[in-house]
């Protein structure tokens, strides 16, 4: 809106200044003011007709008399009648003076006018700038303020605005990360009713989660905190995705959309990252994964294997896979089961159709905790070679690497999908 403002305030001064140098300039030819002058001699009347008879004295009423009405002669060439019409080129120049002059002090007074006017837009436009630059320095000392995530109400955001407690609380204090400078705590869990569905095989709902940052360090800080596991079921699109930077020695209360919420209610979450860092980076940053959060409910999840094929199996996995046409793209989806007692980071970076490599998407960085199950989204290619793939030798390598021990590292090496 100020930048509309100052845009019609120039753009009015430029017409202003257009206008007024065109009056300035404006400037009478002899022509037109001998032309002027003439004209508004013409325009005198005679004020008085009666006039002497230069013959016999008597006077003639040359409004009624063409002649002198005693001695019949004519009163045309008369000294008298001549000068009230023949007006000399002294008195034209004092006409013409005088239209000069009333022209100047009309340009003067529409000029003034026109000044007056410039003066104050542009005195507008220089408070507008001036308050701008204050602003914008205010907005940089502060760190801008719209940068920054500051206390939220429950419903008062985009989405899901129809949110009420769940009916289970969570268990112990709600801390996920604690580092001494910052804390983080997950503050409460929110549905909305009235929402629940079926999708993927599973009950969902609309979900929030309340997260409580206290920031007391003296440095401004940035978090982002993911959840791809939640009631024994993993997934290759994040549950919770929070992002923001906090502002050095404050605590707020944020709300986060939960997404794919359990329709069931949530029994446990694996927060697969929580990332928190400072804006200068004089203090470093810190990453940790894998951090579990419980409540009081009980249930968990289960997927349907119907129509899924074993592809692979060990002590520690066993992969399904399924082939659709269903979505937008073809291609297939996995059901990976992790039955050891540690977590895992799950990756694959290409599948081979008919002997030839094809990058696909899915399957990138993904968390799976112990016990859990992970289910993919279609994994798919834009590639040529990846059409028509139900009737096409695949095969796909899985990667499997565990942080807590790196000797379980392992790969499946290339396994067939149909």
């Amino acid at each position: 809106m100020f930048f509309i403002l100052i845009d019609l305030l120039v753009i009015g001064i430029v017409i202003q200044a257009v206008k007024y140098k065109k009056v300035r300039n404006k400037i009478f030819s002899h022509k037109e003011v001998e032309k002027a002058a003439r004209e508004q001699v013409k325009k005198m009347k005679i004020t008085n007709p009666v006039i002497t008879c230069e013959y016999c004295g008597s006077q003639i009423d040359t409004s009624r008399e063409e002649v002198c009405s005693h001695c019949g002669a004519p009163y045309d060439v008369s000294a008298d009648w001549r000068a009230r019409f023949n007006v000399s080129d002294s008195f034209i120049e004092e006409s013409a003076d005088e239209v000069i002059s009333s022209q100047e002090s009309k340009v003067k007074e529409e000029t003034a006018n026109m000044l007056k006017k410039i003066k104050r837009r542009i005195i507008t436009l220089c408070v507008l700038v001036f308050g701008l630059l204050i602003l914008g320095a205010i907005i940089l000392v502060t760190d801008g303020p719209g940068n920054y995530r500051g206390n939220e109400k429950l419903n008062d955001k985009n989405g899901y605005r129809n949110c009420v407690d769940v009916d289970y609380k969570i268990n112990g204090d709600g801390v996920i990360y604690d580092d001494g400078n910052v804390k983080i705590t997950v503050a409460g869990i929110y549905y909305e009713e009235n929402s629940t569905r079926r999708y993927n095989g599973l009950m969902r709902s609309n979900g929030k989660i309340a997260f409580t940052v206290e920031n007391s360090h003296d440095e401004n800080i940035y978090v982002s905190i993911s959840c791809n596991s939640i009631n024994e079921i993993s997934s290759d699109t994040n549950y919770i995705s929070m992002y923001g930077r906090f502002k050095k020695n404050k605590t707020v209360t944020i709300y986060e959309q939960i997404y794919q919420f359990p329709g069931e209610g949530i029994s446990e979450l694996y927060f697969d990252r929580i990332y928190v860092s400072c804006d200068d980076y004089k203090h470093g940053e810190e990453n940790v994964e894998g951090i579990k959060l419980t409540t009081t409910h009980d249930e968990t999840c289960e997927y349907d294997l119907d129509g899924y094929k074993m592809i692979y199996t060990n002590d520690k996995f066993d992969v399904y896979a399924k082939y659709t046409d269903e979505s937008y793209d073809e291609g297939y989806i996995l059901y990976i089961n992790n039955k050891s007692d540690k977590a895992f980071r799950i990756t694959t970076k290409d599948i081979l159709i008919d002997g030839a490599s094809c990058d696909i998407y899915g399957l990138r960085d993904l968390y799976l905790p112990a016990g859990y199950t992970l289910r993919t989204s279609t994994l798919y290619s834009t590639e040529d070679t990846f059409e028509n793939v139900k009737s096409k030798d695949v095969k796909m390598s899985i990667a499997f690497n565990c942080k807590e021990d790196p000797s379980l590292d392992f790969s499946t090496g290339y396994i067939e999908l149909n």
